[in-house]
């Protein structure tokens, strides 16, 4: 796997940065760790660790330090294989050892990450069934690096052996899919721009500070990926990243089971369109109030309706969408909160859409941010939030002695 992802020459490199960052003992990891965690601290936030079963059995009681300090741990396989080549039978027998280890140890499960950020359509049935909360494997790709790395070897590798998602194609967001809620994963992470590419603190800061301004923008999910063996390598740049978006004031910096915990809040709200005995058109978001509903009208700055109140609107604030448009394009704009009808009246709607063959979410988003009448749709983030930030990375071992099992654990 290790050949496939990096190359022969990555793969050998790997073992020389092995020893750098490990030790026969936990205390390397403990030291990583430690200053990690205090990164996070120093702004009011806290990481979500994925972590194997096994690795998490043998040192159980200095991941229960972290677990008592309010550290998320994920799990990350029952050992790290790839779950893209296991059958669904070898998945559940692991998985599920993998629960009750984690639940031996007082750990709640809610979450999920392939290792190697893999995994098959019958993980998601897995995890279903096991009633996991969410499944964070999925890569979505900024391009933000200059030509010279995105067209490398080395990163077009990790592209696709990642199967990554193109940002400037897909919304980086939660999305419900078949009942098991999918909380993406952002490259370039610290194991491309450090490892592949070999990026020095400052390129590692504009590279996730263009990512954050970005997110920030579109009013979406950043997740980064920062394995805690790499903190002495990247700590300068999740200073940067995090102190940045604590700047900007509006930025929901979470771990995943709190994004997890909102999105299933947030698919209990239901807009209300009525017309008004005073004209025009009413809306109200029905639900509890975290919720809120946004509403976008030209040349204003959105407002944030809380739930159950009601607001008065000049003409129909849900989105026509042609009778003949994909039914893919009819759910999303429903998992974006709209609220949507067919219809072929375009003059009903302050917002009509009949898009082409090459639709994207992307362009579909681009699209109705030049509407010309008001629409609305339920907020993505809780408390006027304009987007979300996870910290997160993956323990796959923790001792040089975990390296070396693997091999066997993983035969």
């Amino acid at each position: 796997m290790s050949v496939r992802s990096k190359g022969l020459g990555g793969y050998v490199a790997r073992f020389g940065t092995i020893a750098s960052r490990f030790g026969f003992g936990e205390l390397e990891m403990r030291r990583a760790l430690d200053r990690y965690v205090a990164v996070t601290e120093s702004v009011g936030a806290l990481p979500t660790f994925a972590i194997p079963a096994v690795v998490l059995s043998r040192h159980s009681a200095l991941v229960g330090e972290y677990v008592r300090r309010g550290v998320e741990f994920a799990v990350h396989g029952f050992v790290h294989a790839d779950h893209f080549t296991l059958s669904a039978e070898q998945q559940a027998r692991d998985l599920a050892r993998a629960v009750t280890r984690f639940r031996d140890d007082g750990i709640d499960v809610a979450g999920f990450r392939g290792p190697y950020l893999r995994y098959a359509n019958s993980t998601n049935e897995v995890l279903r069934h096991l009633g996991f909360a969410y499944h964070s494997s999925q890569a979505i790709h900024h391009a933000v690096l200059d030509a010279s790395h995105l067209n490398s070897d080395k990163y077009r590798r990790a592209l696709s052996f990642y199967r990554a998602w193109d940002a400037d194609r897909v919304v980086s967001r939660p999305r419900d899919i078949d009942g098991l809620l999918h909380i993406p994963v952002t490259i370039p992470d610290d194991e491309i721009l450090v490892d592949r590419l070999g990026l020095h603190a400052d390129e590692q800061i504009a590279a996730w500070r263009s990512i954050l301004d970005s997110s920030h923008s579109r009013g979406e999910l950043f997740t980064l990926q920062l394995h805690p063996e790499r903190i002495h390598h990247c700590e300068r740049a999740l200073r940067s990243v995090l102190s940045d978006a604590r700047a900007l004031g509006d930025v929901w910096i979470a771990q995943l089971r709190d994004v997890a915990a909102w999105w299933s809040l947030r698919r209990t709200g239901r807009v209300e369109i009525q017309t008004s005995a005073r004209g025009g058109y009413t809306a109200r978001l029905r639900g509890t109030r975290p919720l809120s509903l946004v509403v976008t009208r030209p040349g204003r700055s959105p407002e944030f309706i809380p739930a159950e109140e009601i607001v008065q609107l000049e003409s129909n604030p849900a989105i026509g969408l042609a009778p003949d448009a994909p039914e893919a394009v009819a759910e999303f704009l429903r998992d974006e909160g709209y609220v949507v009808e067919r219809s072929l009246e375009r003059g009903r709607f302050g917002m009509f859409l009949r898009p082409d063959d090459g639709w994207t979410e992307r362009s579909l988003l681009t699209a109705i941010a030049g509407a010309a009448g008001p629409v609305v749709r339920i907020a993505r983030w809780p408390a006027g939030r304009r987007s979300a930030l996870v910290v997160s990375g993956d323990i796959d071992s923790i001792t040089y002695g975990d390296f070396m099992l693997r091999l066997w654990e993983t035969r």
